[in-house]
This record gives C-alpha cells, sequence and structure tokens, in this order.
C-alpha cells in the first residue's frame, strides 16, 4: 500500500520542482497557473501547493 503512496507522489510537483523540471523560473510556473494554462492542486486547506507532472510536460511541449 505504501509503494502506490509513494509513486503518486512522484506524479506531482511543488512549484520550485516543477520549475527546476522544466528549466523555468519559478515564477513562469506562476504565471502559467496564473492565466489558466496549468492547474495548481492544493493541500491543507490550500497552504500546499503541487502541479501535475504530465500537465507540466504537455504545456511546456513544442509542437511541429
Amino acid at each position: 500500500m505504501k509503494k502506490k503512496t509513494i509513486e503518486r507522489f512522484k506524479e506531482v510537483l511543488t512549484p520550485t520542482e516543477a520549475a527546476e523540471y522544466l528549466g523555468v523560473s519559478r515564477r513562469t510556473v506562476d504565471r502559467a497557473a496564473e492565466d489558466g494554462k496549468l492547474n495548481k492542486y492544493r493541500i491543507n486547506g490550500g497552504q500546499r501547493v503541487f502541479y501535475k507532472k504530465e500537465e507540466l510536460e504537455k504545456l511546456f511541449t513544442i509542437e511541429d
């Protein structure tokens, strides 16, 4: 059971982790969320913010 929980957390990133993952500034990630291009997921009454890895990849994918 714990393994599934751990695997789930690999699918989400904090704002700082998301910025590092994409090689952009944290402000760029925050701006994408503010502009409605990226969903913010909140826990603990909205105090903690996470982004889904798959959504980050879609947002910053170059299309031909």
